[in-house]
């Protein structure tokens, strides 16, 4: 959904940098949100487990507010 609303708002010209920011932004949290999704819920590190939830429920709530 957000790769068709960015490819709809931006100009003709700034179409492509866009969406390549868009997917190289996408592509970066993804890596680092799985190496810290490991530590957040293994014992013996940060071991958060189920509390690990209000972390992306923070997230989710701040992305929703930002839309």
């Amino acid at each position: 959904m957000a790769f068709a609303i960015m490819g709809k708002i931006s100009t003709t010209r700034l179409r492509v940098p866009t969406m390549a920011l868009a997917t190289a932004t996408r592509t970066t949290m993804g890596i680092f949100m799985s190496f810290v999704i490991h530590y957040l819920v293994k014992q013996g590190k940060i071991n958060l487990e189920g509390k690990a939830v209000f972390i992306f429920g923070g997230l989710g709530a701040l992305s929703a507010c930002w839309n």
